[in-house]
């Protein structure tokens, strides 16, 4: 049942019957990476890698199930590039969110 407008549904199992898993599937997106990118992303309370890959496309999608809000950090770096990390809050709603990569100027080829 989905009570009260809400968008969070209530389960009652019956009496011997098997337990009822609800998910609530949702994804974040970053955007505008430049291909090859790795991308690292850290739950805050005890460190925990979520979600990374070693070289990226363009965008990097991490889908998980919504069971509480979650305080997480994301690391964006590739050669050549500045390194990025920033602070994110894993909610019950899609998102994406846009990265700009600058050049590091200071780089040693």
């Amino acid at each position: 049942n989905i009570s009260d407008s809400g968008d969070t549904p209530s389960v009652r199992n019956e009496l011997g019957t098997p337990s009822t898993t609800v998910s609530n599937p949702v994804t974040y997106t970053l955007t505008g990476l430049v291909a090859g990118t790795e991308v690292r992303i850290f739950r805050y309370s005890d460190g925990v890698q979520l979600a990374g890959v070693e070289t990226s496309g363009t965008s990097f999608p991490y889908a998980y199930d919504y069971l509480a809000d979650t305080d997480s950090y994301v690391i964006v770096q590739k050669f050549d590039y500045v390194w990025q990390k920033f602070n994110v809050t894993f909610g019950n709603a899609n998102v994406s969110q846009a990265v700009i990569q600058r050049p590091d100027i200071n780089a040693v080829a």
